[in-house]
């Protein structure tokens, strides 16, 4: 148990307010990793509240972090106090630019989507010479999509029906059922 003061300087150095705190500072008892300190809080007209504070540090003074804490409580009310009556948290306009006024200003540039990059990643495997055990694929110089590589409603084809080759017998080979499977 502890007590201290905290004088505050309002407008001017003879605008001065006191509050007086009584603490109560020891581990919480839902979890003794936290520090928990009851502070009832009096203003210089006798009115009091009761605030609880946790912290996890267990080795600063109580009485440091009742100050800090309030003279931050303080500083929010000020806030508060400001937005009520100076105004200083409201919208002052709701102009607005038109993109035709700013065309000259800002620069476009084209990005990819995860779509667009997926499609091309398939069209770089299809269309680039790659190593299959070791063989290579060749694909006829100039190929597109368009050419036999993607179905009627732009899918990709299997690699067997899309080009001639080591490629389309990929698809035509079964493998014989397993006996004697449990799963």
């Amino acid at each position: 148990m502890g007590q201290t003061t905290i004088t505050r300087y309002r407008n001017s150095s003879t605008d001065v307010r006191l509050y007086h705190f009584e603490y109560i500072d020891g581990p919480w008892e839902q979890n003794s990793k936290l520090r928990q300190i009851v502070v009832q809080a009096t203003d210089d007209k006798g009115r009091a509240i009761q605030v609880a504070i946790l912290i996890d540090d267990l080795k600063r003074a109580a009485i440091e972090i009742i100050k800090s804490m309030f003279q931050r409580w303080l500083q929010e009310n000020e806030f508060k106090y400001l937005d009520k009556y100076f105004g200083i948290n409201q919208i002052t306009s709701y102009r607005s630019i038109e993109y035709e006024q700013l065309r000259g200003q800002v620069e476009d540039r084209e990005v990819k989507s995860a779509d667009r990059k997926a499609l091309d990643q398939k069209l770089k495997q299809v269309t680039e010479p790659s190593v299959s055990a070791g063989k290579k694929v060749e694909v006829p110089t100039g190929a597109t999509i368009g050419d036999g590589i993607e179905d009627e409603r732009g899918g990709l084809k299997p690699p067997a029906q899309a080009a001639p080759g080591p490629a389309a017998g990929w698809g035509a080979r079964r493998r014989p059922p397993l006996k004697n499977r449990s799963n």
